[in-house]
């Protein structure tokens, strides 16, 4: 990890806007982390490039791809001249030239390839993967768990898209107008208000309260939490979209990053079957799945399509989320959130 020091004077000034939000502390915290990127997927620039900007200390990018055309529409640190070239030697100076204080470094392979790849993952405060399918998810969960290092994994297509976060525990500060007369206990299952203090912003009393939250690996995913905040079957088909069964069974399929959109071959029906099977493993109602058939056949058909629009909204929300960690503010995502760009809705569900 990055070694803890404080900001110069230079970085104080540059960081201006961002020290007027959340202080000289948290930007120092955030100078001070050390993030892991796995895979340049259109949602891991947009990643790269809004850590970067906002002052990280250090970033290390793992992807073994080379440029093809169709990434020239979603990578905007590419241009028609290098396709064919490993794409992270193509995009590295770009990516250095937005902010020259952040220690870059890249490694030009797969990283299922990476010999010892818990000793490698122990060098980094917080990992990143994106475009990867259920196993991968899984496999470096089950890691960056044992190291207790926060995870983060995320993946588009098409219109739609998604964001998984297990933070293992994590306590952050919240601000609240006084008459929500917050106090001390549970909020929910997985999160509680562990103090409460009253201060004064602006001439407005606020409450900062203090909350922790509780996460759970990919592959202790459960719907009991839904179950208990829709307790009735009813309530639940009502309240949880189709999209969500269908991203997580589209995990478990075969993955198709990094080849020709034409060659992508994922079958509706296949899909379907899928969105069923993970809705029996989460004994929620299957009628999830069968109230909208038609995301599932638009999830099928635009599988593995990068779309540069939704990549920047995703991205954009998972760098946010990844920044307020570090600096401790606001109520992360907790545990998934799925991007419906048809129904212009971004639903965060605890799983």
């Amino acid at each position: 990890m990055t070694d803890s020091k404080p900001l110069t004077e230079d970085e104080i000034k540059l960081y201006d806007r961002q020290i007027r939000l959340w202080g000289v502390k948290a930007q120092g915290d955030v100078r001070n982390s050390h993030i892991l990127v796995i895979n340049l997927t259109s949602v891991g620039v947009e990643v790269c490039k809004n850590l970067v900007l906002g002052g990280i200390g250090s970033l290390t990018i793992v992807d073994g791809s080379k440029v093809i055309d169709q990434d020239l529409n979603v990578n905007f640190f590419l241009d028609e001249t290098q396709v064919g070239q490993f794409k992270l030697e193509a995009c590295k100076s770009r990516i250095r030239d937005l902010n020259p204080r952040v220690e870059l470094d890249t490694e030009t392979r797969d990283w299922t390839s990476i010999v010892n790849l818990e000793e490698f993952i122990t060098r980094f405060s917080l990992v990143v993967a994106t475009g990867v399918c259920e196993s991968e998810i899984v496999r470096l969960n089950g890691l960056t768990r044992r190291l207790g290092i926060p995870f983060y994994c995320s993946g588009t297509h098409g219109l739609y898209g998604y964001i998984f976060a297990d933070l293992i525990a994590h306590q952050s500060n919240v601000k609240y107008d006084s008459q929500s007369s917050k106090k001390v206990g549970p909020i929910d299952p997985v999160s509680s208000i562990t103090s409460v203090k009253e201060i004064k912003e602006n001439d407005t009393q606020t409450q900062c309260c203090t909350i922790r939250n509780e996460f759970r690996p990919f592959d202790q995913l459960s719907g009991k939490f839904l179950k208990q905040k829709y307790p009735s079957t009813k309530k639940q088909i009502k309240k949880i979209c189709t999209l969500l069964p269908a991203i997580l069974a589209l995990l478990k399929l075969p993955s198709y990053l990094n080849k020709l959109t034409e060659d992508v071959d994922v079958s509706a029906n296949e899909l379907q079957k899928q969105t069923l099977k993970v809705l029996s493993q989460l004994k929620l109602p299957q009628e999830i799945a069968l109230k909208n058939p038609e995301t599932i056949t638009n999830l099928a058909r635009q599988a593995y399509c990068e779309y540069q629009p939704v990549s920047s909204i995703l991205g954009g929300a998972l760098s946010q989320d990844i920044i307020n960690y570090i600096v401790k503010n606001e109520l992360p995502i907790n545990n998934i959130t799925v991007l419906d760009g048809y129904s212009d809705e971004m639903p965060v569900y605890t799983l």
